[in-house]
């Protein structure tokens, strides 16, 4: 229950940040997100789960050119 709960939080701060700033970069996503969440501490590897979780949900995409990149999808 926990996990779910932080799970949600983590993806709700990656779709607030990325509706406002539209692409970013990986690691900029990841810093803001633990800068953000004051709750708790967010893991990396939770970050990383939960913007898979989002590109699946077509919330987010990959940069073409870019790998390394996340575009909000609108």
């Amino acid at each position: 229950k926990v996990e779910e709960d932080r799970e949600h939080a983590i993806q709700g701060q990656i779709v607030r940040l990325m509706k406002a700033r539209k692409f970013m970069a990986f690691e900029h996503i990841i810093e803001e997100v633990q800068k953000s969440l004051v709750q708790f501490s967010p893991e990396v590897k939770s970050i990383r789960r939960c913007i898979d979780q989002l590109i699946e949900k077509e919330f987010l995409a990959r940069a073409e050119e870019n790998f390394n990149v996340l575009l909000y999808v609108s």
